[in-house]
């Protein structure tokens, strides 16, 4: 398997997610992630959750703070 096809792979089952807020907003409509991990390099904590269309659907309606 190629790093291509791994990469597809992964964000074919996975959401990762960056941003504090986007994962609160996620959090607050009862979406729950799988498991919380730690970035050493960029010193920044991200969120994995199970990449339903339901939690695709979500994300493309949030919006940023500076969006609104």
């Amino acid at each position: 398997m190629t790093q291509e096809e791994i990469q597809k792979s992964i964000s074919d089952r996975f959401i990762i997610v960056y941003s504090c807020r986007k994962m609160l907003y996620l959090k607050d409509n009862g979406f729950r992630y799988l498991f919380k991990c730690f970035n050493e390099g960029s010193r920044c904590n991200f969120w994995v959750f199970d990449a339903t269309p339901e939690i695709r659907q979500a994300l493309s309606e949030y919006k940023r703070p500076d969006q609104e």
